[in-house]
């Protein structure tokens, strides 16, 4: 199993995990309260444990497939896309929902703005830094025509195999 494998299939365990673990907190369990700096609450958490299951589910697929081939790639792209949205309006929601003011008040001061972004947040935006792999595969390039030092391995159609 290639070192990138083993970091996708690790993802994709903790992905699933939190997305289980919000499935509980969609149905009222009180799974995230001994963890301090994650909620596994709030507005469609149960929308937001599916994307998680299944992104996991799609990490744990493309690990298990081999990440040589192009298909098991795209899996990897896709989940981390689908975080990617999930964060993304998380981030949008916060920041929206911070802004209106208060009674007699139509903006509210920057600083009221930035406490919003204080802890927990949810799984998914602590999950988007780790999903940076995906951006490995979307050079169009399969990784078994790939070398460690980034060169590929067939020469290239104009013959320039001897060129540096």
């Amino acid at each position: 199993m290639r070192r990138d494998e083993l970091y996708v299939a690790i993802l994709g365990i903790a992905v699933g995990l939190a997305g289980v673990g919000a499935l509980g907190g969609a149905f009222g369990l009180e799974i995230g309260e001994s963890i301090p700096f994650v909620t596994l609450t709030g507005t469609y958490v149960l929308w937001r444990s599916i994307v998680l299951l299944s992104a996991g589910g799609f990490y744990l697929a493309a690990a298990r497939g081999g990440l040589a081939a192009r298909p098991n790639q795209a899996l990897v792209v896709m989940a981390s896309a689908m975080l990617w949205i999930v964060a993304g309006t998380d981030l949008l929601g916060t920041l929206l929902g911070a802004i209106a003011g208060g009674s007699g008040v139509w903006i509210a001061p920057p600083g009221d703005v930035a406490a919003a972004f204080e802890p927990p947040y949810r799984p998914s935006l602590l999950a988007v830094p780790f999903t940076a792999i995906a951006l490995r595969y979307l050079d169009g390039e399969s990784a078994d025509r790939r070398t460690a030092n980034g060169q590929d391995d067939e020469p290239h159609a104009g013959g320039d195999r001897d060129q540096p």
